[in-house]
C-alpha cells in the first residue's frame, strides 16, 4: 500500500507535469506523432499494398471470410513492420550520406552515428516490436484457422514464423 507521504508527493509532481501550457506548446505536441506518420490510422481496405499482400496470403481460402479477416491482418502487420525497417534503413542513409561512417582496421566505428540518429532509431524500436508481435500473432492466427479448415499450406512457411 502507498504511504500518505508518496501519494502527496505524486499529487506535487503531477502538478508541475501537465503538458505544455500555451497554445504554440499545445499546437506543436499535437504534431509529435506526425513526424513519421507509424502511429497513424491506416485505412486498409484503400491500402494497395496491404491488399495485394493479403491476396496472394490467402490462396485457396479466399471464400472463408475468418480467414479472409486473418490474412488481412497478417499482410497489414507485414505492410506496418516494412514501412518501420524502411524508415530506419533510411535514417541510417541519410545519416551516412551527410558524414560517412569509416571503420578502423580493428572493426571499431572510427565516426560513430550522431546521438540524433541513435535517437531516433531507439524510438523506432516501439513501433518494430509491435509490428514483429502483431505479424507473429497474425501469421499463427491464419495458420490456425487455414490448417483447421483444411486445404494445403506450405510447411516452409509455418516454420518461418517467429
Amino acid at each position: 500500500m502507498t504511504s500518505d507521504r508518496a501519494t502527496s508527493a505524486n499529487r506535487r509532481n503531477a502538478q508541475a507535469s501537465t503538458g505544455p501550457r500555451t497554445a504554440s506548446g499545445k499546437q506543436r505536441a499535437s504534431q509529435n506523432a506526425r513526424s513519421h506518420g507509424l502511429s497513424a490510422r491506416h485505412d486498409v481496405a484503400n491500402d494497395a499494398e496491404v491488399v495485394r499482400l493479403a491476396e496472394a496470403i490467402i490462396g485457396e481460402h479466399r471464400s472463408d471470410p475468418e480467414i479472409a479477416g486473418a490474412a488481412l491482418a497478417l499482410a497489414e502487420a507485414q505492410v506496418m513492420l516494412t514501412r518501420v525497417l524502411s524508415l530506419k534503413a533510411r535514417l541510417i542513409r541519410e545519416e551516412v550520406e551527410v558524414a560517412p561512417i569509416s571503420s578502423c582496421p580493428d572493426g571499431q566505428l572510427a565516426t560513430p552515428p550522431s546521438a540524433t540518429l541513435l535517437k531516433r532509431l531507439e524510438h523506432l524500436d516501439r513501433y518494430e516490436r509491435r509490428a514483429f508481435s502483431r505479424r507473429k500473432s497474425a501469421g499463427r492466427r491464419f495458420l490456425n484457422l487455414a490448417s483447421n479448415r483444411g486445404g494445403s499450406l506450405c510447411r516452409e512457411s509455418e516454420d518461418r514464423l517467429p
